[in-house]
């Protein structure tokens, strides 16, 4: 893939997230445009003790996580899990909402017996993708019941530079190839990474800087435009840089967040938005 480079580096840290001590993994969605490589992205940056589900339903993920205990699922497309009939797709949501929050353990069946059960408490790190057309269909469903809080957004588009040059490729007989990189795992144990005051101010100043970047405008019922976003503070996105920052510094084998974990979370950070692709 073309310019992807940065995206890359982003999704191996996200994945890295797992293996920090007293932080929840992080969770992303990509969101792009249709035909522009999310899914390949994806499974290309899989660590190899991630766990690739293609389509699942709330049972199925449960029953599957009761089994495996992921470290990290990666589904590369949530327009496959979402289009199932509404009742199955909600409770689907419900169900991921449940693994990447406060986690799960009990699953009572319906005589009240113990369906399965997870380790108390058990969360999963989730990357997944949609495009935008579908994203904008599920935005307001989503922020009602939690899961854009979840789900750390990271929009993309091409510029015409890109586009020109992924078609030259093309024009050439290339294509897209599945080349998933097993040369790398997820840490099996959890390691601590401290972050200093002031690389915890930067960071702070950098979740409330990128505020403005998780809003939306939508036309309202009498045809007026509103204006609506993703959080209503910035503890979510504060958090979730934090945990960035400290992958940032534990992919280098380091135990303290220096200026660069800082600058890779700023590059980050421009992809942290609902309001407009960043173009790559």
């Amino acid at each position: 893939m073309i310019n992807v480079n940065c995206l890359e580096q982003a999704l191996r840290r996200v994945q890295i997230s797992a293996a920090i001590e007293g932080t929840r993994p992080l969770n992303v969605i990509i969101i792009g445009p249709s035909g522009g490589g999310k899914s390949l992205l994806l499974a290309n940056c899989a660590a190899s003790n991630a766990a690739m589900l293609m389509d699942f339903t709330s049972e199925s993920l449960l029953r599957f996580c009761d089994r495996e205990k992921p470290k990290f699922i990666i589904n590369p497309d949530l327009n496959i899990v979402v289009s199932h009939k509404p009742s199955v797709a909600n409770l689907t949501v419900a169900a991921l909402l449940a693994i990447t929050g406060e986690g799960v353990s009990k699953i009572p069946g319906i005589e009240g017996n113990i369906k399965f059960q997870l380790p108390e408490g058990f969360v999963c790190g989730v990357m997944t993708a949609c495009t935008y057309d579908m994203y904008i269909s599920k935005r307001g469903k989503w922020r009602q019941i939690g899961l854009l809080r979840r789900l750390l957004p990271l929009y993309f588009a091409y510029t015409p530079g890109t586009v020109t040059t992924i078609n030259e490729h093309i024009a050439k007989g290339m294509t897209p190839q599945y080349k998933p990189n097993s040369k790398w795992a997820i840490p099996t144990t959890k390691h601590k990474v401290h972050i200093s005051d002031v690389f915890s101010a930067r960071l702070r100043d950098l979740a409330s800087a990128t505020m403005s970047q998780m809003c939306w405008q939508y036309r309202g019922k009498n045809g007026d435009f509103r204006n609506a976003r993703a959080y209503d503070y910035s503890f979510d996105l504060h958090l979730m840089f934090r945990t960035y920052a400290k992958s940032c510094a534990l992919e280098r084998s380091a135990g303290d967040v220096a200026e660069q974990d800082y600058l890779e979370t700023e590059i980050l950070s421009r992809f942290v938005r609902l309001d407009r692709p960043n173009e790559i």
